[in-house]
C-alpha cells in the first residue's frame, strides 16, 4: 500500500573526499598597496583590472593617477575613456597629475621665434595642448594639481595660452611646470602664471618670448600661495626678467625654496634677491657652472649665503674654476646656523685619479668649516664628482681616499659620496650614493 521507501547509501567518492580550506586570500589593504606600487606601470595595473572585481577600483584609480598625452590621438582616446560610464567617477577621483608634451612647429630656442599664429605647415604635427581643457570636461580637470607642459608654441598656436589653461579650469592646482615653451610676449606668460589662485611650486625650464617690450615691474605677480620657485636654463635676459618680476610681489614672506640652474642673474638682482628672499628662504640650490659675466664678481654671490640665515638644505654645483676654492669662505659666512643637508656637485674636466686628488685637497678647508660647532645640526653631506666619462677606478679611488681628505665630516658619519657622467648624455644613470 505504501510505496516502499529505500535508504540510499551516499556516494563513496563524496565520503573519501574532503572539503578543504579556502584558498588563502591577502587583506585588500596589502592588494591596494601593491597596486599603489604599481602607479606609473599603465600595463600591469591594466591586468590587475582585469584579475577580478575586486581589484578594478584601485588599478583604475591608479591608471588614471597619472596621464601623460604626447598626442592628438592620445587626447582623444582619453576623451573617450572620460565619456564611459565606468571610467567617468575613476577619472573626477584619480586624475592628480597631467603631462603634456606637444609637438612644435618650430624648435624653441630658435633665436626668432615665428610672430605668426596663422603659420601651417601640413607636414608636421599639429599642436593640441590648447584643446586639451576643451575636449576634457572641467569635472575631471578640477582634480588636477600637478601640470606640466612640454614643448609648445604658443606664437604659432591658434589660441593664447591664458585662454585655455585658466584658474576656473584648474582650481586645485598647485604645481605647475613649463619646460621649452615659447611665448609671444612675457605678457601672455604673466597672465597664465597668475591665473592659477592656489599655485604653490612653479619650474620654468628653457622658456623665452618673442615679444620683450614690456617690463617685468609694470604687473606685480598675484602669487599668494607660490612657495617654491625653480628656474632652469632659461637665457639670460628671460632669467633675469623672470627673477626681477617674482621679487615684485607682495608675499615673497612665503618663500621657501628656490633652485636657480644655469645661473644667468646680474650682480644687482642677487643682492636683491638675497634681501627679499634670505630670511624666509629654507632650502637653495644653485648651479654655477656658467656663471662667469662680464659683470659678475664671485663675491657678489656672497650675500646670498650671508642672508639665508634659515637654510636647512643647501646644495651648490660648481666646476674647478671660480666658485670651487671659494666655496670654503663661502660656508664660512654663512648666516644659516639650522643647516641638515649639504650636497655639492662638482663639475670636472678631469677624469684621472690623480688630478682629482689634487683638486679635492685644494678646498679641504671645507672640512675645518663643517667642523664648526654652528653646522653640529649637519647630518649629511652629499659629494657628487661629474665626470665627462665613466671611470670606475676613480670611484674606487674616491671611496678609499676621501676619509683622509674629510677626517671630521668622515668621523660623524654624514659623508656620502657618487660618481656620474656629464650631462652632455642625454639621460643620466641614477646616482648610486654610497657611505663613506
Amino acid at each position: 500500500m505504501y510505496p516502499m521507501i529505500r535508504e540510499i547509501a551516499p556516494n563513496e567518492s563524496m565520503m573519501t573526499s574532503p572539503v578543504g580550506p579556502p584558498p588563502p586570500q591577502l587583506p585588500p589593504e596589502i592588494t591596494d598597496r601593491i597596486m599603489d606600487c604599481l602607479r606609473g606601470d599603465a600595463q600591469t595595473l591594466c591586468s590587475c583590472a582585469l584579475t577580478c572585481h575586486a581589484w578594478l577600483p584601485r588599478s583604475q584609480y591608479n591608471i588614471y593617477r597619472m596621464v601623460e598625452l604626447r598626442s592628438r590621438a592620445a587626447l582623444t582616446l582619453l576623451a573617450i575613456h572620460s565619456r564611459r560610464p565606468h571610467t567617468y567617477l575613476y577619472m573626477h577621483e584619480a586624475l592628480h597629475e597631467l603631462h603634456l608634451y606637444d609637438t612644435p612647429r618650430q624648435n624653441p630656442t630658435s633665436p626668432e621665434p615665428q610672430r605668426s599664429r596663422t603659420t601651417t605647415d601640413a607636414s608636421q604635427p599639429r599642436s593640441f595642448v590648447h584643446l586639451v581643457p576643451l575636449v576634457l570636461s572641467p569635472h575631471h580637470l578640477s582634480s588636477v594639481k600637478i601640470l606640466e607642459i612640454s614643448s609648445i608654441n604658443w606664437v604659432t598656436s591658434p589660441v593664447n595660452p591664458s585662454f585655455p589653461f585658466q584658474g576656473r579650469m584648474f582650481p586645485q592646482l598647485v604645481s605647475l611646470t613649463l619646460s621649452e615653451c615659447t611665448f609671444g610676449s612675457f605678457g601672455e606668460l604673466r597672465r597664465m602664471l597668475c591665473g592659477f589662485p592656489v599655485l604653490s611650486r612653479l619650474e620654468l625650464a628653457h622658456i623665452r618670448w618673442a615679444n620683450s617690450s614690456m617690463r617685468a615691474a609694470d604687473r606685480p605677480p598675484v602669487l599668494r600661495h607660490l612657495t617654491a620657485l625653480h628656474l632652469d636654463a632659461c637665457p639670460r635676459m628671460e632669467m633675469n626678467t623672470l627673477m626681477e618680476w617674482f621679487l615684485t610681489s607682495q608675499y615673497l614672506d612665503v618663500f621657501r625654496d628656490l633652485r636657480l640652474t644655469d645661473f644667468g642673474l646680474s650682480a644687482p638682482l642677487i643682492h636683491c634677491a638675497s634681501e627679499c628672499l634670505g630670511p624666509s628662504l629654507e632650502s637653495l640650490s644653485c648651479d654655477l657652472w656658467d656663471f662667469i659675466g662680464s659683470d659678475f664678481k664671485v663675491d657678489d654671490l656672497q650675500p646670498l649665503f650671508t642672508n639665508c640665515t634659515n637654510l636647512s638644505a643647501l646644495r651648490i654645483g660648481c666646476n674647478e674654476d671660480g666658485i670651487l676654492h671659494t666655496l670654503p669662505g663661502h660656508l664660512e659666512r654663512l648666516g644659516s646656523q639650522r643647516l641638515r643637508t649639504l650636497e655639492l656637485d662638482i663639475l670636472t674636466e678631469t677624469d684621472t685619479e690623480l688630478s682629482a686628488i689634487e683638486q679635492l685637497s685644494s678646498w679641504r678647508r671645507v672640512d675645518d668649516v663643517l667642523a664648526h660647532r654652528r653646522f653640529a645640526g649637519l647630518n649629511t653631506v652629499t659629494i657628487i664628482w661629474i665626470v665627462h666619462q665613466w671611470n670606475p677606478a676613480l670611484r674606487t679611488m674616491l671611496r678609499g681616499r676621501l676619509p683622509d681628505l674629510f677626517p671630521r665630516l668622515h668621523g660623524r658619519g654624514v659623508l656620502k659620496f657618487s660618481v656620474k657622467t656629464s650631462w652632455a648624455e642625454d639621460i643620466w644613470p641614477e646616482v648610486e650614493l654610497s657611505t663613506v
